[in-house]
């Protein structure tokens, strides 16, 4: 979705719940993507008081700690462990929480 500004596009919008989500994947270009909420970014003024959060997909690599330090950031870890795929969701101020899924 563009964000009316002509400064580039999100992954997801909830007109209804007024959520605006990024998507990314192995922590690439993760400062732009956190740059872009943050005042003055180009989201932040297109999408002003809205929530927000930047999904980060990890098929390989793990979080840094530091990335975990950032309130709207969310870590979502995929493995395969055996028959299942096992999908771990980190974040600051969340429970981590982990589900293994067959089939």
């Amino acid at each position: 979705m563009k964000d009316g500004l002509g400064e580039g596009r999100v992954d997801y919008l909830c007109m209804t719940r007024r959520w605006v989500i990024e998507l990314m994947r192995e922590g690439d270009k993760r400062a732009d993507h956190l740059a872009r909420f943050k005042k003055d970014g180009a989201y932040c003024r297109a999408w002003k008081d809205w929530d927000w959060r930047v999904v980060d997909f990890y098929f390989e690599t793990e979080p840094t700690s530091k990335a975990l330090e950032e309130p709207n950031y969310r870590a979502v870890l995929l493995r395969r462990v055996e028959q299942a795929l096992k999908i771990t969701i980190k974040g600051l101020g969340i429970a981590e929480v982990t589900w293994d899924v067959y089939g």
